[in-house]
């Protein structure tokens, strides 16, 4: 109800292997698959995009990423902060839980089929 009335809302997670959360493992996928089951939306395309949202740029917009920077956003000159998912669309990557194919920080691949790459 919030985000129907402008209010910006969006999911993060610092649960790895916390008290509240055992087994988190930081996934933002999980949460947002948590969140919907908690929400009771349901599994189709409509009700699911949304939630997308909610764990890709509202993140970003809720931490004022974009403000005084140039390099911010998907866009020639950015830094290439981003997540790649091998699937044929967002709602696919919550209801199957995809992990990512890969994982960029400033361009360099972190993360590939899933796995870390650094030590």
């Amino acid at each position: 109800i919030p985000r129907s009335r402008g209010v910006l809302v969006s999911l993060h997670n610092d649960n790895v292997r916390d008290s509240l959360s055992r087994g988190g493992k930081g996934d933002l996928v999980e949460m947002a698959a948590i969140y919907t089951r908690q929400m009771q939306l349901g599994s189709s395309n409509e009700a699911l995009e949304p939630v997308f949202d909610l764990i890709t740029t509202c993140p970003g917009t809720a931490l004022d990423l974009a403000v005084g920077r140039k390099d911010y956003g998907l866009r020639e000159g950015g830094r290439a902060d981003l997540v790649l998912w091998d699937a044929e669309s967002a709602p696919q990557v919550l209801l199957q839980q995809i992990r990512p194919a890969f994982v960029f920080k400033s361009g360099k691949v972190v993360v590939e089929a899933g796995r870390a790459l650094w030590t």
